[in-house]
């Protein structure tokens, strides 16, 4: 059995813009990894040193994982065309807080590919969120021409071995959703589930349902770079009859009866009118293993024994 191992976070509780899915999305995807075999660490509302340690351990743990899997619900940001996850303590007021205070997506992704036979990687991180404008509203007018930020998170070069969804195309917004679920977590649980879907096919599914539960406004979207088939489920579909028909028994070979020889010849011993007792016995013995004791009329047993 392959080794998946799957790291789980869900931010809500930001300071300045929470969130009310994320530790719902994250509870909810946790419990079903582990029934798909995934060896899941989760983590809710993660400061910036709690999130450190949670990857820290995850990137050592998939050094000899077949599969490795990264699930993060909450804010997320682009700049320059680069991706960056947002713990929940975060203040970026200037670009050199992106690398001290928020965790680049594409070094994550790099991270995985190398050590990961495959890499998956769930963002359902495209929400709206102030991060964008507090970088650009406490910068010099001078020199906010140098950073270049976008809605949503930025289109991803999927890695060798590397799956990247996102629960709304590049640049664009998703909803947090009205439910105990977000649109794209919701359809995820519903499919993720179904028995040898590969994880292509599982997206086609999850993206007609959220674009339906959205009215066509979220798309979601995803890369791959997968060297081979993968399947969260990967049982076979075996479909049986209505109706089984048991096939008849067959039968039990019958063994022809030895015929006891009693003609009056001389050389034999038929001093008393009876078989030989060797021919005899194996012509009862055979009769009983071919066709049952109760089967043989007993007229015929008294004549081995009479003449």
């Amino acid at each position: 059995m392959e080794t998946r191992i799957a790291l789980v976070i869900g931010n809500a509780n930001y300071q300045s813009a929470p969130l009310r899915n994320p530790r719902n999305d994250a509870r909810a995807i946790a419990s079903v990894l582990q029934r798909l075999n995934f060896v899941v660490l989760s983590g809710l509302d993660l400061n910036r040193d709690s999130m450190e340690d949670k990857l820290s351990d995850f990137e050592t743990r998939i050094s000899q994982a077949d599969v490795a899997l990264i699930y993060y619900a909450g804010h997320g940001l682009q700049v320059n065309g680069q991706n960056y996850l947002i713990p929940v303590d975060a203040e970026i007021r200037q670009e050199i807080h992106l690398k001290r205070r928020a965790f680049s997506l594409d070094e994550l992704l790099a991270i995985m590919s190398r050590r990961a036979r495959s890499s998956l990687i769930f963002l359902d991180a495209c929400r709206d969120n102030p991060f964008a404008r507090t970088l650009l509203s406490s910068m010099r007018p001078g020199t906010r021409s140098t950073i270049a930020t976008r809605s949503g998170l930025a289109e991803v070069r999927a890695s060798r071995g590397s799956f990247v969804a996102f629960a709304t195309a590049p640049d664009n917004v998703a909803g947090d959703g009205s439910g105990i679920n977000s649109p794209f977590t919701e359809a995820l649980l519903a499919h993720i589930e179904t028995p040898a879907i590969s994880i292509s096919d599982l997206m086609i599914e999850v993206r007609k349902q959220v674009l339906k539960a959205t009215g066509d406004q979220q798309e979601p979207w995803d890369q791959s770079s997968l060297r081979e088939r993968f399947c969260f489920n990967p049982s076979n579909v075996i479909s049986t009859p209505d109706t089984v028909f048991e096939a008849a028994p067959r039968p039990i070979p019958v063994a022809e009866p030895i015929l006891a020889d009693v003609t009056n010849d001389e050389s034999r011993s038929t001093e008393i009118g009876v078989v030989q007792p060797t021919k005899m016995f194996l012509t009862l013995l055979a009769l009983v293993v071919g066709v049952g004791l109760t089967a043989i009329p007993l007229s015929f047993l008294v004549s081995l024994f009479m003449k």
